[in-house]
């Protein structure tokens, strides 16, 4: 069994979602730590534990990004 620490400096979440079904967003989560595990004599045994702080993420404008981190979404 192998593990892997997910380093937090260069690790991010990329998300995608539609806007009012015209346009797609584009955004990440940064700040990402977390656990993998993975059995090279049994590759499909493969594990993720991750955590993922919400209130770093962008999206590219900062408007935006205020409302998602609101009680209407992700309420950080």
């Amino acid at each position: 069994m192998k593990k892997w620490t997910i380093d937090p400096d260069h690790s991010v979440a990329a998300f995608s979602t539609r806007h009012m079904m015209i346009t797609e967003v584009r955004g990440q989560f940064n700040g990402i730590t977390g656990t993998i595990y993975f059995d090279p004599a049994n590759r499909a045994y493969f594990s993720v534990e991750a955590e993922v702080d919400v209130w770093h993420f962008t999206t590219g404008t900062s408007k935006r990004d205020d409302h998602l981190r609101s009680s209407d979404s992700f309420y950080a």
